[in-house]
């Protein structure tokens, strides 16, 4: 592990970095134009140039060494960080800028992704991978934990401000990307039978593609994954402006790293026990409970109840995602692993766009009035969820936890899904 654990702790420090930016590129879109709409437009930018990118970011992971992708993607985030922070500084920034940065931040992101998780079981003994895929996540729990909160706090700083968190997010790129440098790791070995050329790009995707496809147990995980992220996809964009709608920045960062309180406990948990030995047990079961916690969130414009609600889905979350990683990871030959989680990511991911053109209309255009003074939905709920700014955005979240809930339920029906452990032998 001690290789792995030299990176992962690069990848912690630059995560934490880019949750700094991204939270206060976030408040400084919303600040400017107090719209949900444009504010999930830059979600929406990230995630359509993710999802172009994915297919040749996973085929990049197999065929090239992996330690140089991630390599290449942090040297290219920091010179993305810079530029942002150039405009910034010379007070030329503009939200078609933003958008434009943001794009090409994921596309270079995801080249690093499908690396990251393909290099974990060449490093990591397979007893080791349920802890590891729960290591992995603990860049994005603390980039929770304190990236709002110090965000927020530097936002509203005076000589700090959105400058200074860019220049702080540089810094944590040129520190992950020294310490790539400084570990030796052998590239995975690629063998192809005597006389057989090097297939194409295309024919490299489509082999990955088809080791999915002829698995019907992983075809049902992500259909499933697929259903479930959507309704998670549409409440991301929704959680910043619900807690705006009840404090001030600082006052949303602080509650916003209370809830990463609840995925450092979720890591904790899994470095320790693993997850259950029934990894399907670790995913779908999670994914019925966070559901039901991010229902509770939405209740009442109180900042106590979002925050308890936020917390439980944030402890569930390393359960679920850890023991699914660690399932593919486990049934999947290592020569193509940057391929299958690449195109896993892509399919499960596919609805973002579409989520994020959705939520913000649905919130403001049809929700918040209808949870108005005297609009069409105050009188039967807002007994339960209240009357006026915010209370809308309150009772979506609600039916999107609910049904997120029932969609995670719903998967224990289906024997390919509940069965894909016995189903597929290890191959790791």
């Amino acid at each position: 592990m001690r290789k792995y654990l030299i990176i992962w702790f690069g990848e912690v420090v630059s995560t934490v970095g880019s949750a700094l930016t991204s939270f206060a590129l976030g408040v400084w879109i919303y600040e400017r134009t107090g719209s949900v709409s444009l504010f999930s437009l830059n979600l929406l930018v990230y995630a359509v140039l993710g999802l172009a990118m994915m297919p040749l970011a996973g085929v990049a992971a197999d065929r090239w060494n992996r330690k140089w992708v991630m390599l290449v993607a942090d040297a290219g985030l920091g010179v993305v960080t810079l530029v942002v922070f150039l405009l910034a500084a010379s007070d030329q920034l503009q939200i078609w800028h933003v958008y434009c940065l943001t794009g090409v931040s994921a596309a270079l992101g995801t080249f690093q992704w499908p690396a990251y998780k393909a290099l974990i079981p060449q490093i990591v003994p397979k007893a080791q991978l349920g802890r590891a895929s729960g290591l992995s996540q603990v860049g994005d729990a603390l980039a929770e934990l304190f990236g709002p909160t110090v965000a927020g706090s530097l936002y509203v700083l005076s000589g700090v401000g959105l400058n200074g968190i860019l220049l702080i997010d540089f810094v944590t790129f040129l520190f992950a990307t020294a310490i790539l440098l400084l570990v030796s790791i052998p590239r995975q070995t690629i063998t192809l039978p005597a006389g057989q050329k090097r297939a194409s790009v295309f024919q490299d995707f489509h082999q990955g593609w088809l080791y999915i496809t002829e698995r019907p147990g992983l075809v049902g995980l992500l259909v499933y994954f697929l259903i479930f992220n959507f309704f998670l996809e549409l409440i991301y964009p929704l959680a910043l402006p619900l807690l705006y709608q009840v404090g001030m920045p600082d006052a949303a960062g602080q509650a916003m790293s209370i809830m990463a309180v609840g995925m450092l406990v979720g890591i904790a948990g899994m470095g320790v026990w693993g997850g259950p030995r029934r990894r399907i047990h670790g995913i779908l079961i999670p994914g019925i409970l966070s559901g039901l916690a991010i229902a509770v969130a939405g209740l009442q414009p109180s900042l106590v109840l979002i925050t308890l609600g936020g917390f439980g889905y944030y402890a569930l979350l390393p359960i679920s995602q850890g023991s699914d990683q660690a399932l593919w990871q486990t049934k999947v030959a290592p020569e193509v692993q940057g391929r299958v989680f690449a195109i896993r990511s892509a399919i499960t991911y596919s609805v973002r766009p579409l989520a994020l053109l959705l939520a913000g209309p649905l919130a403001d255009n049809l929700f918040e009035p209808l949870m108005s003074a005297g609009g069409g939905l105050a009188g039967t709920f807002g007994p339960i969820f209240g009357v006026g700014p915010g209370r809308g955005l309150g009772l979506l979240i609600t039916l999107l936890g609910l049904l997120s809930a029932a969609a995670a339920l719903s998967a224990y029906f289906f024997p390919r899904i509940r069965r894909v452990e016995a189903d597929l032998p290890d191959v790791v």
